[in-house]
């Protein structure tokens, strides 16, 4: 028995080549690939013209940094809420509220049909944190399936098209992301 929850408008076709074409780039941060990818698909569902290649490129635009979700921290780019309001033209924010449990995002994305921004960590505490968009898992009574949309840094558990990644949790780990998820949400 398994249960599926997905980001219906992120898992299409569209959305799949926006995420190779994303990944393509070099030198993109992990926050700006995750927010043009959101806001590429959100923007040609609702027939806004967007240059997410050249956009993600400006680097007045997407300043190569570290960012936080929400917050204004010293130091750091503007936060992935300012920027995906910006990019969606005040459509799309993120949720007040972070989340861990992958119980938790899997029943949230399955109600909503929005996905998962993620904050994880990466193999050297030196790189810091990485961002990438959950828009579909796979819940069965032996693990989590999560597909998320990455620019390249994550190694994804089985072979997939570039720019997008699959990891695979045994349900009898730790199920929660220990650094945090916040749904996308319409403002």
């Amino acid at each position: 028995m398994y249960d599926v929850s997905t980001a219906t408008l992120w898992n299409s076709e569209f959305a799949l080549d926006v995420a190779r074409r994303i990944a393509s780039l070099k030198g993109i941060y992990c926050g700006p690939a995750a927010v043009g990818w959101i806001s590429a698909v959100w923007n040609a569902k609702a027939r806004i013209p967007y240059d997410y290649m050249g956009r993600l490129q400006d680097k007045q635009l997407f300043p190569d940094g570290p960012r936080s979700f929400v917050h204004a921290i010293p130091a750091f780019k503007d936060n992935l809420d300012l920027v995906l309001q910006r990019e969606t033209h005040g459509s799309l924010g993120l949720s007040t509220n972070r989340y861990y449990r992958y119980r938790d995002i899997h029943a949230l994305m399955h109600r909503h049909e929005m996905p998962f921004i993620v904050r994880i960590p990466t193999a050297s505490v030196r790189d810091g944190l990485h961002y990438v968009t959950l828009f579909r898992t796979i819940s069965t009574q032996a693990a989590f399936r999560c597909y998320w949309q990455d620019n390249g840094v994550f190694r994804s558990d089985e072979k997939m098209q570039e720019g997008i990644s699959l990891s695979i949790r045994p349900a009898s780990a730790i199920p929660f992301f220990p650094w945090g998820t916040r749904q996308v949400v319409r403002v």
